[in-house]
């Protein structure tokens, strides 16, 4: 049986994590929800078939030139630290990601 009322969007699931990322994950911190994430997208292949690494990687590299990041900065370490908790992080992530998805549709 189909229950199409029912259906997520990867960005559901992204919402979803960073809003309750200790149902999710052993400790709640970005780092697991994150590898929970790519995980996920790596399991469904989302994203290009072709590429090595993290799903996210592109967002990373959008979030570094949008947030002018240093060339070498670790992307989301710098991403964390900009913040007062990983809470605040993980729900900045996930509106983050809805306003890359939207300008960057073949990353989804």
């Amino acid at each position: 049986m189909d229950f199409p009322q029912f259906k997520m969007t990867f960005a559901d699931i992204i919402d979803a994590l960073c809003k309750y990322p200790k149902m999710y994950t052993m400790n709640g911190t970005f780092g697991e929800v994150l590898a929970f994430l790519d995980g996920y997208a790596n399991g469904k292949r989302l994203g290009n078939p072709v590429r090595s690494g993290s799903y996210f990687h592109p967002l990373g590299k959008w979030l570094a030139a949008m947030r002018g990041y240093a060339e070498d900065a670790d992307i989301w370490a710098t991403f964390i630290n900009e913040h007062p908790d990983e809470a605040t992080a993980l729900r900045e992530f996930a509106r983050l990601y809805r306003e890359y998805a939207d300008t960057k549709p073949a990353f989804i």
